[in-house]
């Protein structure tokens, strides 16, 4: 079975998936694609995905009965000075800290420098090529993989104790999950 993926967004990072798509991944083809400045999709088709078909907005592509599978949303603003990406947690007990990408740190003209990425896909398309084709596998198989409903409402829940923690003083904000239905399970 081959999943046919119609994907909403054809700028930089859309375009990518569809190339990976069509190109480095097994088990899928872009069957339909729906930008909202069209020669960007135009483009696209015409570079990467000449089967495809160019509808004029995202509801058209859902609603399209050439597109029965996985739709891909993207959007990305350009931030102008690189493409970089932080997380810090931060406890009453020490900090975790996402690492910087690898790259080689200089002291010159008094100054402690290093580059800073500039295009997302040199820290992360191996990485989601590798997601990417674990969830082609999956819905090929009629299964699915990566998180689920249930994580997204857990992660809500603790977020809302975060915020709830930051009105105390200095009191610890207990997550309080309710039993998880069997829906999730």
């Amino acid at each position: 079975m081959v999943l046919r993926i119609g994907v909403i967004g054809t700028g930089a990072i859309g375009r990518d998936h569809v190339r990976r798509i069509n190109q480095v991944l097994a088990g899928a083809r872009i069957v339909a694609l729906s930008d909202v400045h069209r020669p960007s999709a135009e483009a696209v088709k015409s570079s990467i995905a000449p089967d495809a078909i160019v509808l004029d907005t995202g509801e058209e592509l859902l609603d399209s009965p050439d597109v029965r599978d996985p739709i891909d949303v993207e959007i990305f603003l350009n931030c102008h000075y690189g493409y970089g990406i932080q997380c810090e947690v931060v406890s009453e007990d020490g900090t975790a800290r996402l690492p910087e990408p690898m790259a080689i740190q200089m002291r010159l003209d008094a100054k402690l420098q290093n580059t800073i990425l500039t295009d997302w896909k040199d820290r992360f398309v191996s990485s989601y090529d590798v997601e990417l084709q674990a969830f082609i596998n999956a819905a090929s198989s009629g299964s699915a993989t990566g998180p689920r409903s249930w994580e997204g409402y857990v992660a809500a829940i603790t977020a809302d104790a975060r915020v709830r923690a930051q009105e105390t003083d200095g009191q610890a904000v207990r997550i309080e999950l309710p039993p998880r239905p069997d829906l999730y399970r």
